[in-house]
């Protein structure tokens, strides 16, 4: 990929992975921080650290192959992207997931319609079979808002690909027998 793709789409790909190994070592230090403060460790409370650690770790990993220009790193990016645009809390299940800067805009439909507002650097919240009296739904507006971004540079390298190897191919046709 990095014989075919311009230095602003090489550029374009170290900013974005960049930020996404950024917002992974926060969240990562953000979890050591917890474990350090947490007394005890039920099998539940285990079991939310390891999908916590999974999901920077992730991030990083994505971040990983962007700076690195690897063939994935659209993918692997969309989906770290996609895993943070939208979070819940219904029932007494919940999920946000943010490694970075994130701005949520929320309802909060528990008691009333009550629109909610979030701004930091990465987080998770995990809730399973709590607080079953809350409803709401948040939007990352950042994390939708680089999907669009990488959906755009996905397209651009596509073109650029395919215009930069076709004279290679032409070539290769000629001079082979």
């Amino acid at each position: 990929m990095e014989r075919y793709i311009t230095q602003e789409s090489k550029t374009d790909l170290l900013k974005l992975g960049v930020y996404q190994i950024i917002g992974g070592a926060i969240g990562i230090l953000l979890l050591i921080w917890l474990i350090i403060k947490t007394e005890t460790f039920p099998f539940g409370t285990i079991v939310i650290i390891g999908i916590m650690t999974f999901l920077f770790i992730f991030s990083i990993i994505a971040g990983l192959s962007c700076t690195s220009l690897n063939e994935k790193c659209i993918q692997f990016s969309t989906i770290n992207q996609l895993l943070q645009s939208f979070g819940f809390i219904f029932l007494g299940f919940g999920y946000q997931f943010a490694s970075g800067i994130y701005l949520t805009i929320g309802v909060d439909l528990t008691e009333s319609f009550k629109f909610d507002f979030g701004f930091g650097l990465s987080k998770v919240i995990l809730n399973f079979n709590t607080q079953d009296e809350i409803a709401e739904f948040h939007i990352n507006v950042i994390a939708i808002g680089i999907c669009f971004w990488i959906w755009k540079l996905q397209k651009r390298i596509k073109e650029e690909m395919s215009i930069r190897k076709l004279p290679e191919l032409e070539f290769d046709k000629i001079t082979k027998p």
